[in-house]
């Protein structure tokens, strides 16, 4: 099968376009043929070795990528709820024999699929897995911002991907939204359901917050600095919440800020992704989606410039959300 394909870990610049073995499905397994895949900064990271500890050995030849969406070409015989030809999105994990999403085929466990929702392309959903999951996740769990309607929350690095949809779910689910990022994407941002966009090379992001809200947030969503940034937590509001995106590579003393924080009556939690409910978690997103959401804005570039794509990802300063596009299946 056609695949974007790495030999051993180094600088992504290192994979280009080849040949794979297509994956067999097993029984508690869906074969899927890919639509497109999304790309994120773990693909990067991952191709530079950064994950060896978190999955099992690699196969010598392997291709990245964690996001996908498709069409169901097999279901394992333990596998219920889908069907041949079913419309999905995915994340592979690697755990169980998955392989990356860069391909033409990819084996997921059925605990990390859901039908994709029906008011989009499986292009455009192609970019929900990491990026989208982590949003919501960090939104909506109990033990992270556990964000109600009618709620103030401010998102830090709101152009990106996963700021993208932290700002639309935020809209979506009837919360008022700030969001920092360039001027250049302030309308960008606004149009996702910010009512507020904050210069942040402007450099006071709380006063400008405090305008908006004088009292402060009650979240504060820091999807850019790994929680580096500290003085982020005089624009929350007493009770408030500072829930900070695991960058894997460059996160900050967060056991040094939690103390902090606890000591002005405040809040920190460390969001990494939790695969136990992406299942529900996929589901939620596409009733959203359905329910009329504002998407990110997608880029989409074919299979044979991957490595483009991925540059530009490890680069920073991209807006919205990028995929390899595989097959258009609708």
């Amino acid at each position: 099968m056609r695949a974007f394909v790495m030999d051993g870990f180094g600088p992504a610049s290192k994979a280009s376009p080849g040949e794979l073995p297509k994956p067999e499905c097993g029984p508690d397994d869906l074969l899927v043929k890919i639509a497109a895949a999304g790309v994120n900064p773990t693909d990067w990271k991952e191709m530079e070795g950064n994950l060896v500890d978190f999955y099992p050995p690699y196969e010598p030849r392997w291709a990245p990528g964690f996001d996908g969406a498709g069409i169901v070409e097999q279901v394992g015989a333990n596998v219920t709820g889908f069907a041949p030809g079913d419309r999905v999105v995915l994340m592979s994990d690697r755990r169980g024999g998955q392989c990356g999403t860069y391909a033409e085929y990819v084996r997921v466990a059925q605990h990390l699929i859901a039908h994709a929702p029906a008011s989009i392309s499986l292009t455009e959903t192609a970019s929900i897995p990491v990026a989208g999951l982590t949003a919501y996740q960090a939104l909506f769990l109990p033990d992270m911002a556990d964000a109600k309607a009618g709620q103030t929350i401010l998102v830090h690095g709101a152009s990106g991907g996963l700021g993208s949809f932290a700002v639309g779910f935020a809209h979506a689910a009837g919360l008022r939204v700030a969001a920092t990022c360039r001027a250049v994407n302030a309308d960008y941002v606004r149009g996702l359901g910010a009512e507020v966009a904050i210069d942040y090379t402007e450099g006071d992001i709380t006063g400008a917050t405090r305008r908006w809200m004088p009292q402060g947030v009650d979240i504060l969503l820091d999807c850019f600095a790994g929680g580096s940034q500290t003085e982020l937590l005089d624009a929350l509001a007493p009770g408030g919440r500072l829930v900070i995106i695991a960058t894997i590579t460059n996160d900050a003393d967060i056991p040094t800020l939690s103390a902090t924080a606890a000591e002005r009556g405040l809040s920190v939690h460390f969001v990494i992704l939790d695969h136990r409910t992406l299942g529900d978690d996929l589901r939620g997103i596409a009733r959203l989606i359905d329910g009329g959401m504002k998407m990110p804005e997608v880029t989409i570039y074919p299979l044979e410039r991957a490595g483009e794509a991925l540059a530009k990802m490890e680069a920073g300063k991209v807006r919205g959300k990028m995929v390899v596009q595989l097959a258009d299946l609708g």
